[in-house]
């Protein structure tokens, strides 16, 4: 299924179901970064309108999640089948080139997620997965946009793009730039000509060898430059040729010139980059075109996956000589509606021997073997052992334990003399203990004697009160109940009556109760007609309608209580701003989000959010001169979300999961204010508090206007050293009037 959303708000506008889309096309490259997806469906059903003006579409993505690209072609036609659209779509995050202009300037000192944070900010993108580590600097010479910077910082940290979008089912709720260390991974998949793999040419070049580099670095404000000269001496001898004078072999060299913008490169970096390039040179380029064939669809084979991005092997041993591959899947063309229409294209080849091959395998072999061992003097140093319901047969020697697996609990046992004898007790009779049968005896003969006792003592007692309550003469006190007495009788045989155990009660003509008044002061009627008011404390009306304690509640069918005393006992969610209204961090190289997903300098989990002090109260990081700005507001403290919401309840209820690491307040605050008269809510958790933590502020009276508040999280520097670690998640805002 294809959704369509409005290119401004997000909005759903349709959706294209399967027998709709007539073919489509997902196209991922890595060579390029580029995503397309290009489908053909009808031009005159409703959703037709939405195919165009900028419009998005969200498809599903191979095993999970959603991806998202923006219309920019739509064309339609008429073929002999009716009005037809092809439509063409290309990645929403390309859009990022055109999200803002960066200015030339110098970020020092960046980890990759910072970098990602200048990037993505002021755009609908923020960072996702992050795996890069150290620092590094970007200086950027001319203007740029922020796609174009995040491609710099995946090449500078030696990382892959992934984008990414989240959704909730009806909107979507993020989207996400990863740098991965590698997309996509080693499935065990193996392809071998004569199977799935179809077919295979291998091409070798030579004309761009080169045995030394002359590497020359980013020029310096004082316009001079480092050089480094890197030689590889074993590509001498394969290449070289000898100097017609001197005999020696001579270099093939040209000078090399990282793209880096870094002025303050060192000659330990510019070596390692130019020996890096240099490895690339030293050997002949050998390329490989392929054909194999996706068995992922086919019945039975659903272990032959491949995705984008994977790690596959290739086998052809009728080549010559034969092939050993590894290779990725660098371009993947698939379907969304037909899992086995798929292509993939391969790339990063890498070529190993025969004799490798064979290495590898004894190499195997030898760890194998090595195991085997280690489980064989296990066997011998560990007595055996058989699980069974029956026992094995006896042998001269050594017997293994046999566990007994015919009752419960399993009780091992041991040959002893030839037979077979349990290693502990299992009934009561082996410890001169009684069964519980006997214990079950002993307690009924118990009890059936005390009830006999008890009941003709009860007897006896009852026929002495009544011999005694018989003459009234032994009565000084109370009252006589001679039965029922009736005080007036009807000629139609209705009656009331007097009743010592019932009470008063009102019969009709054919002798049936009608109504009553029992001894405990109940009435029972079956209509009532009153003309004054009811007052009571507890009472029923039908089935889901009842009075207690003086208020009156709902009940729902399942007995649970959904109104009381005019409260509804729901919580109602709560929603913030998205993106979230946050205060921005500030160093000398611009704005970036101050509390991440996964962290920035330090790293936790993805799902949890985290920043470092130093990097947001101006005493910047250890180990670095990069100066960060204190963007604490009066209250000493940073805005994470603003929430607006009707006032229909009586409390504000925020779920707060705090993490170890670091000292912080909690602050709620009307607006966006930051005095301390408008502060709603304040506390102070401690380094050691962790866990949920329920933060509860009363509104007071529900006025159903449009209210709005920030929570804010801040510290003091006396609190904490500035590497300290804030670690949070916000797991629910909710409005009740239960608190």
């Amino acid at each position: 299924m294809i959704h369509i959303t409005d290119g401004q708000s997000d909005e759903i506008l349709d959706f294209i179901t399967v027998k709709n889309i007539l073919d489509n096309k997902h196209r991922q490259s890595l060579k390029d970064n580029l995503e397309t997806f290009e489908f053909r469906t009808f031009a005159d059903k409703p959703f037709s309108q939405h195919l165009g003006k900028h419009n998005r579409v969200i498809i599903p993505a191979e095993d999970q999640g959603y991806q998202e690209f923006v219309i920019t072609e739509f064309a339609k036609y008429r073929d002999t089948e009716g009005l037809k659209a092809g439509v063409y779509a290309s990645a929403s995050y390309l859009l990022l080139k055109k999200a803002k202009v960066i200015k030339p300037q110098t970020f020092k000192e960046q980890t990759a997620t910072t970098a990602v944070s200048h990037a993505t900010d002021e755009t609908e993108w923020r960072p996702g997965i992050i795996e890069g580590k150290g620092y590094r600097t970007f200086n950027i010479e001319q203007h740029t946009n922020p796609y174009a910077f995040l491609k710099m910082i995946a090449k500078e940290f030696n990382l892959e793009l992934r984008f990414r979008v989240e959704t909730n089912g009806n909107k979507i709720t993020g989207r996400y730039v990863d740098l991965l260390e590698r997309i996509g991974q080693w499935r065990g998949r193996e392809v071998e000509f004569g199977k799935d793999l179809i077919g295979i040419r291998r091409t070798e070049k030579t004309d761009n060898i080169y045995t030394a580099l002359l590497g020359i670095g980013p020029e310096k404000e004082d316009g001079t430059r480092i050089e480094v000269l890197v030689e590889d001496a074993d590509a001498l001898q394969r290449w070289g040729r000898p100097d017609p004078v001197t005999g020696k072999l001579k270099h093939f060299i040209e000078p090399y010139e990282p793209q880096s913008s870094d002025q303050d490169m060192t000659i330990s970096r510019l070596r390692t980059l130019t020996q890096t390039e240099l490895n690339k040179r030293i050997n002949e380029v050998v390329e490989y075109e392929s054909t194999i064939a996706d068995l992922e669809s086919v019945p039975g084979m659903q272990n032959k996956k491949i995705r984008f991005g994977d790690t596959i092997k290739i086998k052809d041993t009728k080549f010559n000589p034969p092939l050993y591959l590894e290779a990725r899947v660098h371009t993947q063309d698939r379907s969304i509606t037909d899992k086995s229409k798929k292509e993939v294209t391969l790339g990063d080849y890498i070529e190993y021997t025969e004799e490798e091959v064979k290495a590898i395998w004894q190499s195997l072999q030898a760890e194998i073997r090595k195991k085997i061992g280690i489980d064989q003097l296990r066997e011998y140093a560990e007595p055996k052992k058989i699980e069974s319901d029956t026992p094995p047969p006896i042998k001269e020697g050594e017997n293994p334990i046999w566990v007994d697996t015919s009752k419960t609990p399993k009780v091992p046992h041991v040959v002893v003399a030839g037979e077979w004898v349990k290693m502990s007790p299992t009934t009561p009779a082996e410890v001169d203990a009684y069964t519980k049968q006997q214990v079950e005896n002993k307690a009924n003969a118990a009890q059936q004697a005390a009830e006999q006792y008890a009941l003709a003592k009860a007897t006896q007692a009852l026929a002495d009160a009544k011999a005694f309550a018989e003459n009234a003469d032994n009565i000084s006190k109370g009252v006589i109940d001679v039965g029922a007495i009736p005080l007036r009788t009807s000629i139609t045989g209705a009656r009331l009556e007097w009743d010592g155990v019932n009470g008063l009660v009102q019969y009709n003509t054919n002798g049936e109760p009608v109504s009553w008044l029992d001894l405990d002061a109940n009435a029972h009627f079956a209509n009532a007609f009153l003309s004054g008011r009811i007052e009571a404390l507890e009472g029923f009306f039908g089935d889901n309608l009842r009075l207690r304690d003086g208020k009156l509640e709902i009940i729902r069918d399942d007995g649970a209580v959904s109104v009381s005393s005019g409260m509804v006992r729901n919580g109602l969610t709560v929603v913030g701003n998205d993106p979230p209204y946050m205060t921005s961090g500030e160093s000398d190289t611009g704005k970036f989000q101050s509390f991440v997903p996964g962290g920035t300098i330090k790293s936790t989990s993805f799902h949890i959010y985290g920043a470092t002090k130093g990097t947001l109260d101006g005493r910047g990081l250890d180990g670095t001169t990069m100066n960060y700005h204190d963007v604490r507001d009066n209250l000493g403290a940073l805005a994470f979300q603003k929430y607006h919401f009707i006032h229909s309840a009586r409390y504000l209820i925020f779920r707060f999961n705090k993490y170890s690491g670091s000292t912080i307040s909690v602050h709620v605050v009307k607006g966006n204010s930051d005095d301390t008269a408008d502060r709603l809510y304040f506390e102070k958790l401690e380094n050691g508090r962790t866990g949920i933590q329920e933060f509860r502020v009363d509104l007071g009276v529900p006025d159903f206007s449009l209210r709005t508040v920030t929570f804010k999280i801040g510290w003091a520097d006396s609190w904490g050293g500035r590497m300290e670690f804030v670690r949070f998640i916000m797991e629910r805002v909710f409005l009740t009037d239960f608190a």
